[in-house]
């Protein structure tokens, strides 16, 4: 059974990373609904990978202090990038 749900023994974050999280989560709504608002605008919508990619390599930093595998650290920095890419394309 553990093959497909596996046991993560994660430290609780933070005050500052649940703040800097949330902070990240209410940017994202907002930029998400003022793309919409203006007819789906491809500028505004790069923002919300741009905080997507915050987020994502914030988490990375947390999980390298915590001292979690390798293999994390560097899937959830690599996530980051991807959106950070993706937001660039998406802009120009």
């Amino acid at each position: 059974m553990e093959l497909f749900i596996e046991k993560v023994n994660r430290k609780k974050s933070s005050k500052p990373i649940l703040f800097t999280r949330f902070f990240i989560l209410l940017a994202m709504v907002i930029f998400l609904i003022m793309a919409i608002v203006n007819d789906l605008d491809i500028s505004i919508l790069s923002f919300v990978f741009v905080m997507g990619g915050i987020g994502s390599t914030v988490d990375g930093i947390e999980s390298y202090y915590h001292k979690a595998k390798r293999k994390v650290v560097l899937t959830e920095i690599g996530l980051g990038i991807v959106y950070f890419v993706i937001s660039y394309i998406l802009f120009f």
